[in-house]
């Protein structure tokens, strides 16, 4: 009954999501000769729409000897130049389709899964929300289901009679992650258990700290019936300890701020379905030259959706491997390996207390073009250091109001904060660990 509710309220309220979910249900089932026609369409589509409509990519195109906008196959697609993070920082108004009104836009900032905060614009016109309740089938659950939530945000109070309205029967719990402790996680289990979720959603991160808390606490949560985990990669460590914990299978999902909704996995935990009819994956050697599937190779993403803001073969930061192979659950978007994404420790405080390390990625969402790399090193003493490459004469400034927070939001239990500026910050294994805590 609660899910005929649901249903109902949406066609009537939300028809173009409904009916976008339809039709990305379908593109699951596409044939191969279909869904590379689709494919071939969208691109060139996007092509000719960043093509006529942006400076940055008439510009850009006309340069690599595109003079009118329009690719005549996938291969020729493939050998256009691919869009950098500095393109992002540099050209950022310059990129922006000058047919797009305010109203379609809503703007996405950062730190990106290498150290390089970076801001789009994404396309408020696209339902993309379908995706998602395509995802949530896919790993068992419903949209109509009450779930809850370990994420970097928490309703506004002044909308929250409005949320409970517009998902009403369903009911949700949230918990705002950017700052952990004993008491925050029991109120949390405790709205758990007045709400009884169906299924968990939150930053790998956090979803961990949940399981060790309700293990430290011998507490149960029977009502879950999975996990879903994103933002971080997902080792099968901490799969196997989280499935242990909440007694009910844990799920991975893949995307970026730049453009989510990627890839993520079904119930055969057989790799992550990629959603090439809608972002296409161009996986590249250190040359740029296309590399065979079952081989890793470098992320160059597309984004067939967002017209607004094109993000064409865009260089970000991940080195991923397509896989040759099927999936047995019957859906036709392609297989890729685990990405080996971004790294974060956890924040920890004497008391026992905790922030998610994925919490950092955010600290200069409000100013991303104002430093060039950062990351927090969090020393024996807890102390904490941020280092960060400046990007422009306000770095400093920036870095200032941005320990401030730090500060202010730590306050509960105080520890020292400095910056440091640097020339670069190292990689590891060619990722830019946010969090590096010294702290055994």
């Amino acid at each position: 009954m609660k899910k005929l509710a649901f249903c109902l309220k949406n066609q009537l309220f939300r028809p173009r999501t409904i009916q976008f979910w339809r039709q990305f249900e379908q593109e699951a089932r596409l044939e191969p000769e279909l869904r590379q026609k689709l494919i071939f369409q969208r691109a060139q589509n996007m092509v000719k729409t960043a093509f006529d409509h942006t400076d940055f990519y008439h510009k850009k195109y006309t340069e690599a000897g595109l003079s009118d906008g329009i690719i005549r196959s996938m291969e020729e697609f493939s050998q256009l130049p691919p869009l950098e993070k500095n393109d992002l920082r540099n050209h950022f108004d310059e990129m922006v389709n000058r047919s797009a009104t305010a109203g379609d836009c809503r703007l996405s900032t950062t730190g990106g899964s290498t150290g390089i905060p970076v801001k789009v614009y994404h396309d408020k016109r696209i339902p993309l929300d379908a995706v998602g309740w395509f995802v949530l089938n896919e790993f068992g659950g419903d949209i109509s289901d009450n779930a809850a939530f370990l994420m970097r945000y928490n309703p506004h109070r002044s909308r929250l009679p409005l949320n409970q309205i517009l998902w009403y029967p369903t009911r949700r719990c949230f918990l705002d992650v950017t700052f952990l402790t004993e008491e925050s996680w029991m109120q949390f289990y405790h709205m758990c258990c007045a709400v009884a979720p169906r299924y968990l959603v939150g930053y790998v991160g956090a979803v961990q700290e949940f399981a060790a808390f309700l293990e430290a606490h011998h507490l149960t949560l029977p009502s879950i019936r999975f996990a879903w985990t994103t933002a971080a990669p997902l080792s099968e460590s901490n799969r196997a300890y989280m499935e242990r914990i909440f007694q009910a299978p844990v799920y991975n999902q893949y995307g970026c701020c730049e453009v989510f909704w990627l890839a993520s996995e079904c119930r055969q935990k057989n790799g992550l379905h990629y959603f090439d009819t809608i972002r296409h994956f161009d996986v590249c050697d250190e040359m740029m030259r296309p590399v065979p599937d079952d081989t890793e190779g470098e992320l160059l993403l597309t984004d067939f959706l967002n017209q607004v803001f094109p993000i064409i073969r865009y260089r970000n930061g991940d080195r991923v491997r397509k896989l040759s192979r099927t999936c047995r659950c019957g859906c036709r978007f392609p297989l890729m390996a685990s990405v080996n994404g971004r790294m974060t420790d956890v924040i920890r405080f004497p008391d026992g207390s905790s922030v998610p390390g994925d919490f950092m990625t955010t600290l200069f969402d409000d100013a991303p073009d104002v430093v060039a790399g950062f990351q927090i090193v969090q020393h024996e003493d807890y102390s904490l250091t941020l280092r960060y490459v400046p990007g422009s004469e306000k770095a400093a400034e920036a870095v200032n109001v941005v320990c401030g927070k730090l500060r202010a939001r730590f306050d509960k239990c105080p520890i020292a904060i400095r910056s440091e500026a640097t020339d670069a910050i190292a990689h590891d294994r060619g990722k830019i660990r946010f969090v590096v805590s010294e702290i055994k």
